[in-house]
């Protein structure tokens, strides 16, 4: 067979196009645009607001109630962008690290406080007797 042949028995195989086969043909397709983007990529919002709110609670160190809050808050960011694999695990990390070491300072420092107070009061307390 020549390859006129072929092109002639290719052209007599294929269909005609109609309105009928288009309509057949594309009426179960889906016309929704689809911009769903996957879940992990833009969930590093999580980890910036871990460290933002770890470093915030070191700096606040000075108004106690206000770093334990955030400190609790950078925690539970942090802990949650850690186990869901969402990017900028790194941040996530330093958040979590901060917000533990501004925990810490502020245990020390009510301890502290309350140890220097009874010493204080026994210290009053002799002087006045």
């Amino acid at each position: 067979m020549t390859t006129e042949e072929n092109i002639k028995q290719e052209l007599n195989q294929t269909e005609t196009f109609t309105s009928e086969n288009a309509e057949t043909q594309y009426s179960n397709y889906d016309y929704t645009l689809n911009t769903a983007q996957p879940e992990s990529t833009n969930k590093i919002g999580l980890s910036i607001a871990s460290m933002v709110c770890g470093i915030c609670s070191l700096v606040f160190l000075c108004v106690r109630l206000i770093s334990i809050a955030l400190a609790l808050v950078s925690l539970s960011l942090g802990a949650i962008a850690i186990t869901k694999h969402y990017r900028g695990k790194n941040m996530a990390v330093s958040g979590v690290i901060c917000s533990i070491i501004a925990l810490a300072l502020v245990i020390i420092s009510y301890i502290l406080v309350f140890t220097s107070r009874l010493a204080f009061l026994n210290n009053l307390q002799n002087f006045l007797s």
